[in-house]
């Protein structure tokens, strides 16, 4: 899609459809119907805003590319991502509602870097590579790593409680702050 998408109720992409591709800013207002978004997507540099909960993908085989530029996800409601995430662009998101990203982000093609402005519980299920900096400013709820995280500049991580599971391999710096006093290292079972 070339040009600015702006809809007052939902974008449906149905299972196996092909992939669809925005060329530039993308406004969802909320509807009856969620936005599903379920195949290959191709975000090109823009901002995503979306005044209700956006699933990426139904399947770890799907894949949503960064491309050409700095992607911008701004989601009222859940933001939940089944698909791989690649692309060796910045990834910012700004999400009043939870997130997780049940695949891996970065594994091909790592992003350049991961900024979270806002969030309540972030999950990351799979692995995670950037070649530059992860950072979160802020979140009112927990931020889990279960798997390895591969950042090649600094980790910066805000939210109430932070849980890393799997490995923090950072060649920066890495610091955590939790807001609540809770960082908790290694298997929680």
């Amino acid at each position: 899609v070339r040009g600015s998408v702006a809809s007052t109720r939902w974008i449906t992409q149905a299972n196996g459809a092909g992939t669809v591709t925005f060329k530039d800013a993308v406004t969802i207002a909320a509807g009856d119907t969620a936005t599903t978004l379920n195949g290959n997507v191709v975000l090109d540099g823009l901002t995503f805003l979306s005044a209700g909960a956006v699933p990426f993908g139904n399947a770890a085989t799907d894949t949503v590319t960064l491309s050409t530029a700095a992607v911008t996800l701004d989601v009222t409601g859940a933001l939940t991502v089944e698909s791989l995430v690649d692309g060796g662009q910045d990834l910012t998101l700004a999400v009043d509602g939870t997130t997780n990203f049940n695949a891996a982000v970065g594994d091909t093609t790592p992003l350049a870097n991961l900024t979270i402005t806002s969030a309540d519980d972030v999950t990351f299920s799979s692995t995670v590579k950037v070649t530059g900096n992860l950072t979160q400013t802020t979140g009112t709820g927990t931020t889990t790593f279960n798997d390895v995280t591969t950042v090649g500049g600094n980790e910066d991580v805000t939210n109430g409680t932070i849980v890393l599971i799997g490995n923090q391999l950072v060649t920066g710096s890495l610091t955590l702050t939790s807001t609540v006093g809770n960082i908790d290292i290694g298997d929680t079972d």
